[in-house]
């Protein structure tokens, strides 16, 4: 490279380089500091410099895709918690921690540079590269049901027994099936009801449909009111 067009390189990095630009928003000019300390104070540069400029300037480019995928995948796992969310008015609705956790840690992972392989142009679209509503679901349910549980374990505690009349008992295990029928149809959304189980009550129920219907009979006991908008069935 002549000492001419090492010159025009560097005229134009000077006038057209800024961090804004590679993120397609700002019009500014200011270059950063770190970039300004490979200028030697003229108008002459080795190649050297040139290239050191260049490995910056991808390095910061592959930074702000990171971060930029990373928040689109935020805002798509927030839509989804909030979609899941059927009884709260718009302007209220709000992400409970554990789903917060649960959408920065997949935005994460998908913002994480994967390396490349020989014959990635050919997949198809996964769909395990998308939030899944249904675990969203899971997780807001399990939310309100947790929260049910603490108010009917204040009320009287879970441990010293629960009992309802018989035909609370056919409707509570008629609404399980049917909440189960429609969510906690993976081994992460079960896991999830294991968990409320065995931090609230005594009971060796396994599957989905029993475990719900031991949360709904003890919160029924307790007389604490859930409706079918927040176990998700309208």
């Amino acid at each position: 490279m002549t000492q001419q067009s090492n010159m025009d390189v560097l005229a134009f990095l000077r006038t057209h380089y800024n961090l804004d630009s590679l993120a397609k928003g700002s019009s500014s000019t200011e270059q950063p500091e770190s970039l300004s300390a490979d200028w030697d104070g003229d108008d002459t540069a080795s190649s050297g410099a040139i290239e050191s400029l260049k490995r910056k300037l991808k390095e910061t480019d592959e930074s702000l895709q990171q971060a930029k995928t990373e928040l689109e995948a935020l805002k798509t796992g927030t839509a989804a918690a909030f979609a899941a969310d059927h009884d709260t008015p718009e302007p209220e609705k709000r992400m409970t921690l554990a789903q917060w956790r649960e959408t920065e840690a997949y935005a994460r992972k998908k913002a994480l540079p994967q390396p490349r392989g020989l014959f990635d142009n050919f997949f198809e679209d996964s769909e395990d590269e998308q939030p899944d509503p249904s675990a969203m679901q899971d997780t807001a349910i399990v939310d309100m049901l947790e929260a049910k549980l603490q108010a009917a374990n204040e009320k009287m505690e879970l441990s010293k027994g629960v009992s309802v009349s018989k035909k609370a008992e056919e409707a509570i295990k008629k609404v399980a099936s049917a909440t189960a029928g429609k969510h906690f149809q993976t081994t992460d959304g079960l896991n999830l009801l294991k968990g409320l189980r065995d931090q609230y009550l005594n009971s060796r129920a396994q599957h989905p449909d029993t475990i719900l219907t031991a949360i709904l009979r003890a919160c029924t006991s307790r007389k604490v009111k859930i409706n079918d908008k927040e176990l998700c069935l309208q």
